[in-house]
């Protein structure tokens, strides 16, 4: 077990990525933590929100083999899609007028965003808006997707992995979504 240390204010939240090998933190010091799973050494930070971290979605294994990609949303309201293997921005997406609550990365790509301003929002990675999904009465506080559960497992299930193919990983996770 191991602290990691690197945050200047609270942990709101954590993700672990589909192979579990690092895990992201986000925090009310505007910045987003990629860590050595193992090890508990800091990988990289990623700057660039204005405001505190609320949310963060690592890109699905069956999509992309090895882990590349990381989406956080923040009350900035904004979403920012990471590439985490040179801990630099790969786009933002900017849409909604208040707090951006949760983001989700879906399983067929597409990255949904809920928000204080009352909407859903779903995209594309590159940043191209799909839909706007308006109408609720109040607040979008959370959203989930009826394949949670095989995203955030991955190429994981009740029978252990024999693998550190990622090759291999990704096609159990396909066959599983």
């Amino acid at each position: 077990m191991h602290t990691c240390e690197g945050h200047r204010k609270w942990v709101l939240n954590l993700a672990w990525s589909p192979d579990c090998k690092m895990i992201a933190s986000g925090s009310m010091d505007n910045m987003v933590i990629v860590w050595n799973a193992e090890t508990g050494e800091k990988m990289g930070e990623l700057k660039g929100h204005k405001q505190y971290i609320t949310s963060l979605s690592w890109e699905p294994m069956h999509v992309r083999a090895q882990p590349k990609f990381l989406a956080s949303s923040s009350k900035d309201a904004t979403v920012k899609i990471w590439n985490v293997t040179n801990h630099s921005l790969h786009t933002s997406l900017s849409g909604h007028s208040d707090s951006v609550t949760k983001v989700i990365w879906g399983g067929q790509g597409y990255i949904y965003s809920a928000s204080k301003d009352r909407t859903i929002k779903v995209w594309k990675s590159d940043g191209q808006l799909v839909y706007d999904l308006k109408g609720h009465g109040h607040w979008v506080n959370n959203i989930c997707l009826n394949t949670d559960y095989v995203l955030r497992t991955a190429c994981y299930s009740e029978k252990p992995v024999e693998t550190d193919s990622y090759e291999e990983m990704q096609k159990l996770a396909k066959e599983r979504y």
